[in-house]
């Protein structure tokens, strides 16, 4: 252990040496490179007691709440002053054992499912990296004597990991690596579903995917699992139909509110971007940077149905990614450039494979550029003003690269 007792490497180990009793109590932090996403798991006497940060730490808490002591009711606009996370959960909860409100092994419930949440968005996330050759997450470890003064709830680390790798290995099989249980469905192009869906499934598409509820919340809500409902989805989202966008945590709307800078809103009158790419979490990095500059915005999942709904939406100009199932970014520029609509629209490429040979192919499909990922906004934001020719200047919208990680 150095001077600062502080340790890096990789969360399994991290969980057999507190299994094994080589570790008894403290924290352990885990981040991206750039800071952008933090968990943090709590340990004691080797078990697994608690975990805080992440995504949506709040709606966490509350879908915990609501399926596991469904009698308890919390005002999610008072987080703040009832829920601190970190020991005041516990101490919330321990307040309701105590008071015979819930039992024990409701308070069991809520931690272990607050926690095979996080572990499972640990696992998604290193796949995520692992598959874009970023950086990997970094594991710290602090020692600390005491962390809680209530009654503790104390998992094993192992049956902790193993469960969440079944649940994440369920989901990869399923399909849906790309998709991430945190993004909330929204309707994206309305008249076209209601015309390609019957009234039935229209009526309840309307009705709940609104933009404010993620796939988890909506899961809980219409009490599916969230497997079957993702998939029950995916149609609709690689047809450009509804779309994937994040969603603020309970409480940080009115929070959020308070910045000094604006955001665009984008307008009819906006020019629109599509974004051809197969990969849900950078359609929506995609499409948060574009939006929030105020353009208006369409994402193509679906490689295969991409050029009809070009022809159809008739961008002003296209992203598109290198690497897709069934047609690449090269196969599909070739198709826009043979088309007399769009043969004039600005194709930018974008790939994790930035060599000259792929630029060389990119020009030889009349590609207008070809950007390197991963995806930063300034290199966006630059492409789309030197190509569109709108002068609208970064620092009006308050945009900063590093507000647009992926969590």
């Amino acid at each position: 252990m150095t001077d600062s007792h502080l340790y890096t490497v990789k969360l399994n180990n991290w969980l057999q040496a507190w299994s094994q009793g080589q570790l008894r109590n403290g924290r352990l932090d885990i981040k991206d490179s750039r800071g952008q996403q933090q968990w943090s798991l709590y340990f004691h006497l080797g078990h697994l007691i608690g975990d805080a940060g992440g995504v949506h730490p709040r709606r966490r808490w509350l879908r915990q709440l609501a399926q596991h002591c469904p009698q308890v009711q919390v005002d999610p606009f008072h987080l703040d002053r009832e829920l601190r996370y970190r020991s005041e959960d516990y101490e919330f909860l321990a307040t309701l054992l105590g008071k015979r409100e819930i039992v024990r092994q409701q308070m069991v419930s809520v931690v272990q499912g607050s926690l095979a949440e996080v572990l499972f968005d640990i696992l998604q996330q290193e796949q995520w990296l692992r598959d874009r050759s970023l950086p990997r997450l970094n594991y710290t470890f602090t020692p600390e004597a005491k962390l809680y003064t209530v009654p503790l709830v104390f998992l094993s680390p192992d049956t902790s990991w193993q469960q969440a790798q079944q649940a994440w290995q369920q989901w990869v099989r399923a399909g849906l690596a790309e998709f991430s249980p945190n993004i909330a469905p929204s309707i994206w192009q309305r008249e076209e579903l209601q015309q390609q869906s019957s009234p039935v499934v229209y009526r309840s598409l309307v009705s709940m995917v609104d933009g404010k509820r993620t796939l988890r919340d909506l899961a809980l809500r219409l009490r599916q699992d969230p497997i079957l409902l993702t998939q029950s989805l995916i149609p609709y989202i690689r047809r450009g139909w509804i779309k994937s966008l994040e969603v603020a945590d309970v409480g940080e709307v009115r929070a959020k509110r308070g910045l000094h800078h604006s955001v665009a809103q984008p307008t009819t009158a906006s020019p629109l971007i599509a974004y051809i790419d197969d990969s849900p979490r950078d359609s929506q990095l995609m499409g948060k940077i574009l939006t929030e500059a105020g353009y208006r915005y369409i994402s193509l999942q679906d490689s295969v149905l991409a050029l009809p709904m070009l022809l159809e939406h008739k961008p002003n100009l296209i992203f598109l990614d290198l690497v897709m199932p069934i047609a690449n970014g090269y196969e599909i520029c070739a198709q826009i450039r043979r088309t007399s609509v769009l043969k004039d629209t600005p194709a930018i490429i974008l790939t994790s494979n930035d060599g000259i040979i792929d630029r060389v192919r990119a020009k030889m499909v009349r590609s207008t550029d070809f950007l390197s990922k991963p995806i930063e906004a300034s290199k966006v934001l630059t492409a789309v003003r030197k190509y569109l020719e709108v002068e609208i200047q970064q620092s009006e919208f308050g945009i900063r690269d590093a507000e647009f990680g992926i969590e």
